[in-house]
């Protein structure tokens, strides 16, 4: 019973707008200055990027083993782990790479919106904003490395 009273009093006290709801309400912990709407249209750019990020994988292990069935293995693999896996806080460094994982940074209860901040050159960016520039840099290396690839298949097969 104590569920329909706590939403009952979130819409009396915020109201029951959509889109431009504080994202206090759907994650209390979060300091950062947006809506719920934002919050979803970062939600949504990022799992692009995080697509676009396991299609460049997939195509290179792909090309890499000759074959589609390794590279359906490895990603499938990889995201059962991250999945399952959780690193506690407590490992400091590991458990904020383990956080830029597509499945955990993306995911419902994610890290998204948490207060970690990541150093980048002189400034510090939140996770949703290394996430992307995280994610576009791992396309980069591996469509070179898939063509490097390539192209010595392509060479060397003929």
């Amino acid at each position: 019973m104590e569920f329909p009273i706590f939403v009952l009093y979130r819409k009396l006290l915020y109201g029951t707008e959509g889109f431009h709801v504080p994202i206090q309400i759907l994650v209390p912990q979060a300091s950062w200055d947006m809506t719920t709407g934002e919050a979803g249209l970062i939600l949504i750019g990022l799992c692009l990027i995080a697509s676009v990020l396991h299609c460049c994988a997939a195509l290179f292990f792909s090309e890499r083993f000759k074959s589609s069935v390794p590279a359906m293995g490895i990603l499938l693999g990889f995201l059962l782990l991250s999945g399952f896996l959780n690193i506690p806080d407590s490992y400091r460094i590991a458990s904020q790479i383990w956080e830029f994982v597509p499945l955990n940074l993306v995911s419902a209860g994610g890290t998204i919106f948490n207060n970690r901040l990541v150093p980048f050159f002189g400034t510090y960016l939140t996770s949703w904003q290394a996430g992307p520039l995280i994610y576009l840099v791992l396309c980069l290396l591996l469509l070179t490395a898939g063509y490097r690839v390539y192209s010595r298949w392509q060479a060397g097969g003929r």
